[in-house]
């Protein structure tokens, strides 16, 4: 993205195109354009699939519930990835609350992500309710590292992961339990 020639922000994604039975093979001739659009320098393999126990809820110490908007869905149901990418942040706020209470928001004065990771591995939709897990995987001074888990009864469905800024976070010496936001 670009803001008066100026470089402002860049973006990933990888599209994985499937049906009832999985991923589907591209055809040859999608592929050779696609080989044409690739920019100088680039053309890593498609990102890898998470490792298992990262679908597994058991696997996050934490779990915050978060409930579809109307707001957050297109024509068929499916609730945008920026609305998705919304709710992590939410469950993170929430779980931050709970560990640091009322001071969180003076104690975390630049909660800002500055980038995820997401695998997307099944349809989000409207109307429901679901569960994201929460686990803190590395800190420093400076940075929090947060895997994220996002579930719909027991099938996990995404599985984001994020760096986070966050100045003068304590350790991660969490207390397991259920938020709901």
């Amino acid at each position: 993205m670009f803001v008066d020639e100026r470089l402002v922000a860049t973006a990933e994604a990888t599209v994985v195109l499937a049906d009832g039975s999985g991923p589907i093979a591209l055809p040859d001739e999608l592929l050779a354009d696609l080989a044409e659009l690739r920019l100088p320098g680039t053309g890593a393999a498609a990102a890898s699939k998470p490792e298992p126990c990262r679908r597994e809820r058991q696997y996050y110490p934490a779990t915050a519930t978060v409930h579809s908007r109307v707001g957050d869905v297109d024509v068929n149901r499916h609730v945008n990835y920026i609305a998705q990418l919304g709710w992590y942040d939410e469950a993170i706020a929430s779980h931050a609350h709970r560990l640091l209470g009322d001071d969180a928001a003076r104690k975390l004065p630049r909660y800002l992500p500055w980038r995820y990771h997401v695998n997307y591995l099944g349809e989000v939709l409207h109307p429901r309710s679901y569960d994201i897990g929460i686990a803190v995987t590395g800190h420093d001074e400076h940075t929090v590292r947060y895997e994220l888990g996002l579930f719909d009864g027991g099938q996990c469905l995404g599985t984001p992961t994020r760096p986070h800024h966050a100045a003068g976070f304590p350790p991660p010496h969490w207390p397991t339990g259920r938020l709901t936001s």
